[in-house]
């Protein structure tokens, strides 16, 4: 250390909810980790924090509990910074998830007006929902950005948008590809890719503690 001042703390990934503390100060949290899975607030959301610090030394502690995902703990490296660094760190991955969404977003936007007025070139209609399946892969990893645009969205949704977004970016996609060339893509391919877009819709209508740990 230094000799103290304002030190920052950011977490990336952590399964599914935890507290940090930076000696005896909370620095940073995703959901309320609980004793029991009733108690508990999940919200595996990236996190930072500052606390001013005396001394030379500092002690991490770091409080994890997971009742609802498959495997849990500490998943990316905890980033431990002054606190420009870690605020840096922080605008910086924002951004590079806003460039992300921007750039599924434009061609999305342009590719279905264009299909507005050319309705039998499917492959217009076929990438443009793959854009947009992009836009919710893209708000729902990473900083998950989706949890700042709805603060009060539970996570379990966040999780379960995960699972749709992902499935159709595939099906639209090979689909796309499917009408570019035909030969080259199975439709038993496309009828079982299809299946799992239905059924990752109907996991979404039911709980995801039920499945979640599968």
């Amino acid at each position: 250390g230094n000799g103290g001042g304002v030190w920052g703390i950011y977490t990336d990934s952590i399964r599914l909810s935890c507290r940090v503390f930076l000696n005896e100060w909370e620095a940073a949290a995703c959901g309320q980790p609980g004793p029991s899975k009733d108690r508990d607030q999940p919200a595996n959301v990236p996190a930072a924090g500052y606390v001013a610090v005396n001394g030379n030394e500092v002690d991490i502690l770091v409080q994890v509990s997971n009742y609802l995902y498959g495997s849990g703990g500490i998943v990316s490296p905890i980033v431990f910074g002054t606190q420009e660094a870690v605020t840096k760190l922080r605008e910086w991955r924002t951004l590079q998830d806003l460039i992300l969404v921007a750039g599924f977003l434009l061609p999305a936007v342009y590719l279905l007006l264009i299909y507005r007025n050319r309705r039998k070139e499917k492959g217009l209609l076929h990438l443009g929902a793959f854009c947009i399946a992009g836009i919710f892969f893209v708000l729902t990893h990473g900083e998950k950005l989706i949890a700042t645009a709805l603060p009060g969205l539970a996570y379990e949704w966040i999780l379960k948008i995960q699972l749709v977004s992902t499935t159709f970016g595939y099906y639209f996609l090979l689909r796309y590809c499917a009408g570019s060339a035909p030969a080259r893509v199975h439709r038993s391919l496309l009828r079982a890719l299809g299946g799992f877009c239905l059924l990752s819709l109907l996991l979404a209508m039911f709980p995801y503690r039920l499945y979640g740990k599968l």
